[in-house]
């Protein structure tokens, strides 16, 4: 079981098949992510809600951009590059742009979570957790 994962891939399906939100359990660590996805442009807002059922919840719109008249998400593509099973670990001039500077990464440094950029520009590295175009 990775939680990290399992938030990216609802982000992921979610965007695919049209819908405007997802929802995901809580923890600091994915409402790191969603923040950064949500400066970032990929996500248009971040709630977080407490459910009867379900405890406290993170929700998130998708963004959409017009293409050819029609809507299509920001998001075309998410995945998980280091996994519970694999850590993927890079320093700072090991990180390169994601899909040529079109996409991002998400990498965890001792200084918080970051984007690829943000890493490079501050001189960091850490695990690299997921690239998103």
């Amino acid at each position: 079981m990775d939680p990290v994962a399992d938030m990216l891939n609802q982000i992921k399906t979610a965007s695919k098949v049209g819908k405007e939100s997802a929802s995901f359990s809580h923890s600091k660590i994915k409402e790191s992510i969603a923040n950064l996805l949500e400066t970032s442009g990929y996500i248009k807002s971040v709630a977080i809600g407490n459910d009867k059922k379900f405890g406290k919840r993170i929700e998130v719109k998708l963004a959409f951009k017009k293409s050819d008249g029609t809507m299509v998400p920001k998001i075309s593509d998410i995945t998980r590059v280091s996994k519970p099973s694999k850590r993927v670990y890079r320093g700072a001039q090991e990180i390169v742009p994601v899909n040529q500077g079109h996409g991002l990464a998400i990498v965890s440094t001792n200084k918080g979570l970051m984007t690829d950029t943000q890493a490079r520009k501050s001189g960091l590295g850490g695990e690299l957790l997921c690239k998103i175009w």
